[in-house]
């Protein structure tokens, strides 16, 4: 685990992806244009994702916005899959749940 002070930053935005992040403890900020999108404070989520499986560059920045403990993965999502199922199984989940949100969203804005 390594643990980020208030302030840090663990990811910009544009920086090539070859990290996934979960928040064990704190809060991180993810931020797109310096404009705070949202607060992650959930120990367990998982951040970082999609520009790893996308094989993009990161969409946003990852700032600390108090003292957190993140693991981290350094693999692509080959060895996620392989190596690390459980989490590639939460993330499959993750998506999920937002598809439908989204899905939900759209369908209430034009009804």
């Amino acid at each position: 685990m390594r643990f980020y002070k208030k302030g840090e930053t663990l990811s910009y935005e544009g920086d090539t992806a070859k990290t996934l992040f979960v928040l064990q403890s704190g809060k991180l900020g993810i931020f797109k244009h310096d404009k705070l999108i949202t607060e992650i404070t959930e120990s367990g989520s998982i951040i970082g994702e999609l520009a790893l499986i996308l094989n993009q560059e990161r969409s946003a920045t990852i700032i600390a916005l108090e003292d957190s403990g993140v693991l981290e993965y350094n693999v692509t999502v080959e060895d996620l899959v392989i190596k690390y199922p459980e989490v590639t199984l939460q993330i499959l989940k993750n998506l999920a749940k937002r598809l439908v949100k989204t899905t939900n969203e759209l369908a209430n804005k034009k009804g």
